[in-house]
């Protein structure tokens, strides 16, 4: 197959930049080569990587550790990675051996490209997300990340709150394939998510609006449904310059962005939750005209 210039398409159909994190990256690559050859085993394929141990190749897709500079080179060279896709590799398992290391974390980040200063999530057309304006459209997006996600529509409503049913489940899945917010890769049944995206902002649509009065609804549900160990409400009032309404709204929206970036930044097997996080600001008084 023909190389593509910056981000060459593997053997198997995917792109390494394609991915979040290096380990989900490998975990598809084995579950497909093994769907093409049924007898591919992590022996047959750490003597590829030349590797003498196949517990370390095990416990790296486990996530039990990370490969070393070694390894790391021996996957680029068994992939056949670009220039920019090795710098992007080595990249993302670096960024797993600084967990707990936020600003290293947000140097690494910048360096793959999925910054808050760099790229920015992509905003989703208005036009498509009144398809997906549904509360649990983004929340189905995001259980594809978590440890024992699986494909079907009876475990994904049993693991929802708030209560969606399983009609409801596949619909929503296939509107997210077809729209290309979900993909699923050759005849794996593995679900992944694309690009970051984000819904429109400033701009007034009414679906936004049933999508937001969703999640605010189940914020109040949660605060009698849900202990408090494994939830956060806060909240300040404050007097407030109106004219400073666009700074404000900056600053909510980077720290949206950075909080993204450093907390939910990990691989599948250390997620095991989908939660929301919601912020709202808004005026308690009305203006000098007594107008809105």
């Amino acid at each position: 197959m023909g190389g593509i210039e910056d981000s060459q398409i593997t053997s198997f159909g995917l792109r390494v930049t394609e991915f979040a994190d290096y380990r989900a990256f490998l975990k598809a690559y084995y579950a497909d080569a093994r769907v093409k050859n049924p007898r591919f085993s992590y022996g047959a394929w750490a003597k590829k990587l030349h590797t003498k141990d196949t517990s370390t190749l095990t416990k790296i897709i486990k996530g039990q550790r990370d490969p070393g500079p070694r390894l790391t080179e021996q996957f680029i060279s068994y992939f056949k990675f670009t220039e920019n896709e090795a710098k992007y590799f080595r990249s993302m398992v670096q960024l797993e051996k600084l967990q707990g290391e936020s600003s290293l974390r947000l140097e690494v980040l910048d360096t793959l490209g999925r910054s808050p200063k760099s790229t920015p999530a992509k905003t989703v057309d208005t036009a498509d997300f009144a398809n997906i304006s549904e509360w649990y459209s983004f929340a189905i997006r995001q259980m594809t990340k978590i440890r024992d996600f699986q494909s079907n529509t009876r475990w994904i409503s049993k693991r929802l709150r708030f209560g969606v049913t399983e009609e409801q489940v596949q619909n929503m899945l296939n509107t997210l394939i077809r729209l290309g917010f979900l993909k699923i890769y050759n005849h794996t049944n593995t679900l992944t998510t694309g690009e970051p995206v984000d819904t429109p902002s400033d701009i007034p649509n009414s679906h936004i609006r049933k999508f937001h009065l969703q999640m605010l609804n189940n914020a109040a549900k949660s605060i009698n449904d849900i202990p408090v160990e494994q939830r956060e409400f806060t909240s300040l009032t404050l007097a407030f310059n109106s004219s400073r309404l666009t700074e404000a709204k900056k600053l909510i929206r980077k720290f949206k962005s950075d909080f993204d970036q450093l907390m939910s930044d990990k691989t599948p097997e250390e997620n095991d939750s989908v939660y929301q996080f919601q912020v709202q600001f808004f005026p308690l008084t009305q203006n000098d005209s007594g107008r809105n």
